[in-house]
């Protein structure tokens, strides 16, 4: 049997009859095929079924108020293939609605790529490897510790932890304040400690500060331990090296030197006076 020709004789609808009146087929009774060698001007559009285009064809939108495709959050969207979702909700992150919208396949681990752009975020958590051109954090910065480690040497080999936090503890940067213990060795009366300061940067230590010396006689070896910050196993009495002086007696200026069997820094001098003195010290060591 052959397929049934329906033929429109009339383009026109006659005057006086009202603008969107006639139908083209119902619901229930339905025309097949369409063929159209033209332009469809078409109001509203609703297919019921899946839609195919045609290879190299480009859709054109106005450029005026645009085109919006899906008036409504909860309408479903998707692509290649994917069970459509309606839109994300804003604390989603953005592999996750991009995969969820089919842009994107699940598993792997997607790269950012800004182009040496700038990242800004109120927090960032870096768990592989981070390649932008700024980093503008306006909360925390979490680079994961299988990033980079303590043996991180500016290349993207990943040892073991964080690279910045690896790096300060390698270097062991620290500083502050310390009253030290006094131990009267040789020739003193008396001494009185004061609040010192110091620093470490690695394996060494500088110390200066403040102590008062009270010598019993004069032109003897006078020798005076004063503990450390951070503890040293010394070996060697050049491990521990710096110098020291009372401003109130002339040429009265002492050496700091390792004290090996106690472990302390030790100051001696040949004492030119046996008054109560005010002196001085600065001294470097090795973190034994």
């Amino acid at each position: 049997m052959a397929d049934p020709i329906f033929s429109i004789y009339n383009t026109y609808i006659s005057s006086g009859t009202a603008d969107n009146t006639f139908d083209i087929g119902t619901a229930g009774v339905e025309f097949r095929h369409l063929y159209i060698d033209g332009t469809a001007n078409i109001d509203q559009l609703q297919v019921d079924e899946g839609a195919t285009f045609a290879d190299n064809l480009s859709v054109t939108v106005g450029t005026g108020t645009g085109l919006k495709i899906g008036a409504a959050t909860n309408q479903k969207l998707s692509i290649y293939g994917v069970t459509p979702v309606v839109q994300g909700v804003g604390t989603v992150d953005i592999r996750t609605a991009l995969i969820n919208f089919g842009l994107f396949a699940s598993g792997g681990a997607n790269p950012l790529n800004l182009n040496g752009g700038i990242l800004t975020a109120g927090s960032a958590t870096i768990s592989t490897i981070l390649t932008v051109g700024t980093v503008s954090a306006s909360g925390t910065v979490i680079v994961a510790d299988s990033v980079y480690g303590s043996d991180w040497n500016g290349s993207n080999a990943a040892p073991t932890r964080n690279a910045v936090f690896d790096k300060i503890e390698a270097f062991n940067l620290t500083s502050g304040t310390y009253t030290p213990a006094l131990t009267n060795i040789a020739n003193l009366s008396g001494s009185t400690a004061f609040s010192c300061q110091y620093s470490r940067v690695g394996g060494t230590v500088a110390v200066s500060g403040k102590v008062n010396i009270f010598p019993t006689l004069t032109v003897t070896a006078t020798s005076l331990d004063i503990s450390l910050p951070v503890a040293s196993t010394f070996t060697s009495n050049n491990h521990c090296g710096g110098t020291a002086a009372s401003p109130g007696i002339a040429s009265q200026v002492m050496a700091m030197v390792a004290n090996t069997a106690s472990a302390v820094a030790q100051m001696r001098w040949v004492s030119a006076d046996i008054t109560s003195q005010d002196t001085y010290f600065s001294f470097v060591y090795r973190v034994v």
